[in-house]
């Protein structure tokens, strides 16, 4: 009996430790870093890339919303200008983003620019070559921030 069950314990060994790294890639990219985890309103965070990345920034919102803030300006296709050009982003390790300035764009909405941060909770921050498409073979840099807004006295 344990004979014939060992070929079955050593399949799902094998299954678990493969798929654990996609497991974690997709929780946060160790190629990718946002400090601080935690920001206020009077903080800055900054996302650290590593030298070669892709050209485009986006976030998923608590609100479930996704905003593109780094994308290659398309007049025809969006007559929306994005907050970092996709050339100014493809030639920096870092951003700084301030929670009361930074902006994005709903480019599904068509809408102008907006403010970032607008409500309490995780923010998935992802730099891929094209967020429009799947990640299929787990590339994307992500990184994850909870956003607290400071309490009014």
């Amino acid at each position: 009996m344990i004979i014939r069950s060992c070929p079955l314990v050593i399949l799902v060994l094998v299954m678990t430790l493969a798929l654990k790294p996609v497991a974690a890639q997709r929780r946060s990219n160790p190629r990718m870093r946002c400090t601080p985890s935690v920001i206020e309103q009077g903080n800055t965070l900054t996302l650290q890339m590593p030298t070669s990345h892709g050209g485009e920034l986006g976030v998923w919102t608590p609100k479930h919303r996704f905003l593109f803030i780094a994308y290659e300006f398309d007049a025809q296709a969006n007559p929306i200008q994005p907050p970092i050009p996709s050339a100014e982003f493809l030639k920096v390790r870092s951003i700084a983003l301030s929670p009361l300035s930074a902006k994005g764009v709903d480019l599904s909405e068509r809408t102008p620019q907006e403010s970032l941060f607008t409500a309490a909770g995780m923010y998935r921050f992802i730099v891929s070559d094209n967020l429009e498409t799947e990640d299929d073979a787990h590339e994307n840099l992500i990184c994850d921030v909870r956003y607290r807004p400071r309490q009014a006295k």
